[in-house]
């Protein structure tokens, strides 16, 4: 599933000598695939993938909390907003996107992101991909 949506996204994104992400496409990679699993609750906090040129997530098992659009979006990815750390004030808005079961989302892992915490009798399961450059 990984290799397919690589494939698509390299096809849908060609190399542009003017863009300074897609500007160099490494040769070789190879995958870091690993797995979240939460039962009740959770979350990431925001953080990017330095090592990885793209990150992808794939979403196996979610809460039934997430099968409806909740007014804190709980359980939903956030992309954009910083860490604490970086003292970001004032609070703006970034984009959250819904994940469903089955969805596998792409992005560049310079890109920050993070779940919003979600309370839920619910298993939250993602298997997560990170596409390291080797060349």
């Amino acid at each position: 599933i990984y290799d397919n949506a690589l494939e698509h996204y390299l096809d849908t994104h060609p190399i542009d000598p003017e863009h300074p992400f897609l500007a160099q496409r490494p040769k070789k990679w190879f995958k870091d695939i690993f797995g979240n699993i939460w039962k009740g609750q959770g979350h990431v906090r925001s953080h990017i993938h330095p090592d990885s040129w793209i990150t992808a997530c794939y979403y196996a098992k979610l809460p039934d909390v997430m099968a409806t659009k909740n007014e804190r979006h709980q359980a939903w990815i956030e992309f954009g907003r910083p860490p604490d750390y970086l003292a970001n004030k004032p609070d703006p808005a970034f984009p959250v996107y819904q994940p469903q079961e089955g969805l596998l989302v792409m992005w560049p892992s310079y890109l920050y992101h993070q779940t919003i915490p979600f309370q839920s009798s619910g298993i939250r399961s993602s298997i997560p991909c990170d596409f390291v450059p080797i060349s």
